[in-house]
């Protein structure tokens, strides 16, 4: 004997379609947006990576320059450029108002 199948209306039909497309379109853009921020978290870390590294140039860049400025460098490069440093032949000027000035 044959079983009568009942004919489902073509909006359920529609219904089951559209919400089957849903799901499949949830799973999609689920794993698309977990595969983006995957790759948006390793572009993170290596920019990361490259900002410390910079930093850490330019603190040994800084403390490079520290030593060329000391006084030990600066005369060290003077007597080599032929110059010579005494500090009793440095003076000082100050230029102000009198202390017993008048109005």
């Amino acid at each position: 004997m044959k079983k009568n199948k009942k004919k489902q209306p073509k909006i359920c039909i529609f219904a089951k379609r559209l919400f089957l497309f849903s799901v499949l379109l949830l799973i999609g853009c689920n794993v698309f947006l977990n595969s983006y921020e995957i790759r948006l978290n390793a572009q993170t870390k290596t920019a990361q990576n490259e900002i410390s590294a910079l930093k850490s140039d330019i603190d040994g860049l800084k403390m490079k320059k520290q030593e060329q400025v000391s006084f030990a460098n600066i005369k060290k490069v003077v007597s080599k450029k032929g110059y010579t440093y005494q500090q009793s032949q440095v003076a000082t000027t100050v230029v102000g108002v009198k202390k017993n000035a008048e109005n």
